[in-house]
């Protein structure tokens, strides 16, 4: 009896060790390159759409940060501020609705996050490439400055465990037939994520 028990307790053990192997942690499995480094190495994402979440790491804080794209809008004014000018007469808003959760276990101010940029929709190939690094090979950047109702960029740190849905505000350069918002141009995280939509997947 002693034995069966012991065969039985030893069961528990293992099966407890497997399924804290197995991850449990908020990135996907099929997404972390290397589980034993510290912090975590996580896969660059591609060609997310609108309504799916990547992953990513920042470098300063070394948090895992969650970020979902939940949906696109291109607009010629916001809050009766017109994109175009007399400069810039193909400037157009795109507008862009994210929600970031903080995995990690340090507080970011919204000013602290990398805010993403805007690429031409064929352009996923330089990216990959490393070659996506001035602002002439971009359509915009995004705005951590300008306010508006529903910004992301409200005052307030992200507190470990908590999430934040806004409107992340990029002035594109001109109208395209498709498009990517780039997180990672600015090296602030280890890895790369891109989300990609066309014109007529916005708002």
């Amino acid at each position: 009896m002693k034995r069966k028990v012991s065969i039985f307790n030893m069961f528990l053990i293992v099966s407890c060790l497997l399924i804290a192997c197995s991850g449990g942690g908020p990135v996907p499995d099929e997404l972390i390159e290397n589980a034993d480094s510290d912090p975590i190495e996580i896969k660059d994402q591609y060609e997310l759409k609108i309504g799916e979440s990547g992953f990513t790491v920042d470098r300063r804080n070394r948090n895992i940060l969650e970020f979902t794209l939940n949906s696109v809008e291109i607009a010629d004014e916001i809050n009766g501020k017109e994109a175009a000018s007399e400069k810039d007469p193909e400037r157009v808003y795109v507008i862009a609705n994210f929600t970031a959760k903080n995995h990690g276990e340090i507080g970011i101010s919204t000013q602290g996050i990398e805010y993403p940029v805007l690429v031409n929709g064929s352009d996923l190939g330089k990216i990959k490439n490393d070659a996506v690094t001035h602002r002439s090979d971009l359509l915009g950047i995004g705005d951590r400055i300008t306010q508006f109702e529903s910004s992301f960029n409200e005052v307030g740190p992200l507190e470990p465990g908590d999430e934040r849905t806004g409107d992340v505000l990029i002035a594109a350069d001109h109208r395209s037939d498709s498009y990517i918002i780039y997180f990672g141009y600015d090296m602030e995280y280890r890895n790369k994520l891109t989300w990609h939509f066309d014109a007529g997947e916005a708002n």
